[in-house]
């Protein structure tokens, strides 16, 4: 094979291969005419090796079907396959409460979520969330528990991730919005031991479901009633433990679980600190969305200042965009 670039200057298309059978030289040549704007000559010479790579293959195996051609040569496809690949990075923390602990003693006065003009800060977040983490685990939670929340995005929703956190157990965020079959429906299938919500929920639904027998129900407001000292050494959990399970919206059928590890947790939180850079992060999407998580328990494990729109905001590009400015 052999490969000649030229480009005269005046065609309009971007690329143009000739591919020319020479037969008395018992050889192919490939010509290749392409705008300099777009290309560069690095750009032509691989593509070229990857033309090279599919017309070999042809030649050597003329009834081999298109679709079995290797695009990449041997080395090209051991550079994508494995040098590209090589994204092993360490992910501080053995868990989340060990990471979340961290945050609250460095920031302690640093703001962890602003709402409405209020501002709950991470020494704060931290003691509440820690003297709920006490209460759950009193009530039987341990490292691969589910306990449910049923409550709306506020101060209250962000402390009982945290206590989860604390905890060592996993957390479902349920919308309240959700029709009570579906919730009920996503309460059987996860198996969660508890379901805490607040009393904004309507009393006889709550009370439908504490039919079904197999799950507690807490009022968060019972869990902040009373101090809870310090218990004696409660099982950690590891990475491997649950962070969260997350369901889908049930549009083409039943909703389906996906469960995820505190190690995948920490190591997004880890490739997000970068990303979230020394700004707030504005949280506008549903509790429902796995998304929510980047603007909730991702942002705490990297000490963020987390701010709530309200669903007025939301729908409102103006309120928004003052958000984001102020």
């Amino acid at each position: 094979f052999s490969g000649r670039w030229h480009y005269s200057g005046y065609q309009s298309e971007q690329l143009c291969i000739h591919l020319n059978n020479l037969e008395s030289e018992r050889r192919y040549a490939v010509n290749y005419d392409y705008l300099t704007q777009l290309f560069s000559e690095d750009d032509i010479t691989k593509f070229h090796r990857t033309l090279e790579c599919i017309m070999m293959q042809m030649l050597q195996n003329p009834k081999q079907p298109i679709c079995r051609l290797q695009i990449l040569r041997a080395e090209d496809m051991e550079r994508v396959l494995y040098t590209y690949n090589q994204t092993g990075k360490y992910v501080p923390g053995k868990n989340l409460k060990e990471v979340f602990e961290k945050v609250c003693r460095e920031y302690p006065e640093r703001a962890a979520v602003i709402y409405q003009g209020r501002r709950l800060n991470y020494r704060e977040l931290g003691e509440r969330a820690g003297n709920i983490s006490r209460r759950l685990n009193g009530s039987g939670a341990k490292p691969g528990e589910v306990v449910a929340v049923l409550m709306p995005k506020c101060f209250e929703l962000y402390e009982m991730m945290a206590a989860i956190m604390l905890s060592g157990c996993g957390w479902l965020l349920i919308p309240p919005d959700l029709p009570e079959k579906r919730i009920q429906k996503i309460l059987e299938k996860s198996g969660a031991l508890l379901l805490v919500t607040d009393r904004s929920y309507p009393t006889e639904n709550l009370q439908r479901m504490g039919d079904m027998g197999a799950i507690k129900i807490i009022e968060k407001e019972e869990l902040d009633q009373e101090y809870v000292s310090e218990q004696a050494e409660q099982e950690q959990a590891g990475k491997d433990d649950l962070a969260y399970v997350v369901y889908t919206s049930g549009s083409t059928g039943e909703p389906k679980g996906v469960a995820i590890s505190q190690g995948n947790l920490l190591n997004l939180a880890a490739a997000m600190k970068e990303i979230y850079g020394r700004s707030g992060v504005l949280s506008v999407s549903k509790i429902g969305f796995d998304v929510f998580i980047l603007e909730s328990g991702a942002a705490l494990l990297c000490g963020r200042t987390i701010i709530l729109a309200t669903d007025a905001d939301c729908e409102s590009p103006r309120r928004v965009a003052g958000l984001i400015k102020n």
